[in-house]
Parts: C-alpha cells; structure tokens; sequence
C-alpha cells in the first residue's frame, strides 16, 4: 500500500488479525485509529513520509512490533 494516497486506513484493515507487515508509506494518513491494537500478530509496521499529527498510546499495545518506522 505504499505511495497510494491514501488519506486514511479503512477499518476493515485492522480485521486482519493476522498480519505481520505493514508498509504504508509515502501516502496521506494523518492519524493511525486506535484500532491498530487490534493487529496483535505485527511484527513491522513503516509509515514514513505521511502526515501524521499524533501517535496514539494504542501503537504501544501491539505487544510483538520489533520494528516501527514513523
């Protein structure tokens, strides 16, 4: 999902339990949901170059994330 624009990340993204990487660069985000605590299985998660203005506490919740790149 790199360099697509994307303003924000559909809800129905942190329904992928299962997913151990994210690479959301380059786009237009400018908040992660709270409901990223819900990607229990993450183990990398890259989100350089977007717009964010806060990372929320929940980012910390992802218990097994080696790896995040803001």
């Amino acid at each position: 999902m790199v360099a697509n624009q994307l303003p924000a990340i559909p809800d129905s993204f942190f329904k992928l339990e299962k997913l151990t990487y994210v690479d959301l660069s380059m786009n237009r985000i400018f908040e992660l949901p709270s409901t990223i605590q819900f990607l229990t299985a993450l183990t990398i998660l890259r989100i350089t170059q977007n717009d964010l203005v806060e990372v929320p506490e929940e980012v910390c919740k992802v218990r097994v994330a080696r790896f995040v790149c803001l």
